[in-house]
């Protein structure tokens, strides 16, 4: 899996558990624990009494520095894996389609995910490279929506960021996303203009912003995306 993130948060992040990098595995900290036990008794047979105290002392010191190493220090590189994946950026391409032929219409391309049970707009996870990416949406186009790639032009509007919980994944997720327009020049075959129809095994509608932002459900789940495309187009 590769991770996009920032290097300012990566830094931060190292820098604080910059004194866990590196701390000696478990077996360790249970050795030095135990090699303090057997410190204080020999103490205690030693005659001298100052030998005798210091042996006491330095049994007492190792002893509590192995159990400070197996309580207070485990910090694994897993935790670490975790924290810095959790940083992690999801770039993704959000499409917004007005009706084509249809001089200034505001309404939208929307097609419906089963699993989310919600009207998202044609998206796809964004190839790091604009022109790159704009290709692989113009072929995602045509693939799933039957959108010839000659007849549609995507224009990039801006960018968003947006931090929210993916109930999905039981985690709370950092998202950028990439906001283009899409001009398709003339309908395609598959496509109506009124009421929902279906093309490429997905069901499509159409809505203005305004009704997405007053559907409980979109409103829930995408409300992040909705208000992005609205404030960049």
């Amino acid at each position: 899996m590769m991770l996009m993130i920032r290097e300012d948060d990566l830094t931060l992040v190292l820098a604080k558990r910059r004194n866990f990098i590196g701390v000696r595995p478990l077996w360790d900290s249970i050795l030095i624990f135990i090699t303090g036990l057997f410190y204080i008794p020999a103490a205690v047979a030693i005659p001298n009494e100052i030998c005798k105290w210091i042996m006491l002392g330095f049994g007492v010191l190792v002893t509590g520095y192995g159990i400070v190493e197996i309580c207070g220090r485990r910090f694994t590189t897993e935790n670490l894996y975790k924290e810095i994946a959790g940083m992690n950026i999801i770039s993704s391409s959000i499409v917004a389609i007005a009706q084509p032929g249809i001089p200034d219409s505001n309404q939208y391309l929307l097609y419906y995910d089963a699993g989310w049970d919600c009207w998202f707009f044609p998206n796809r996870r964004s190839t790091p490279d604009v022109s790159d990416d704009e290709r692989d949406l113009l072929n995602y186009l045509n693939a799933e929506f039957k959108i010839p790639v000659q007849d549609c032009a995507l224009d990039i509007h801006g960018t968003e960021e947006s931090t929210k919980y993916s109930t999905e994944h039981d985690e709370e997720r950092h998202y950028l996303y990439r906001i283009y327009a899409g001009d398709v020049q003339s309908l395609p075959e598959l496509w109506s203009l009124d009421g929902e129809f279906t093309v490429g095994g997905h069901r499509c509608k159409w809505m203005t912003i305004s009704e997405m932002l007053a559907d409980s459900r979109i409103k829930e789940v995408n409300y992040d995306v909705v208000t992005a495309v609205r404030d960049n187009l």
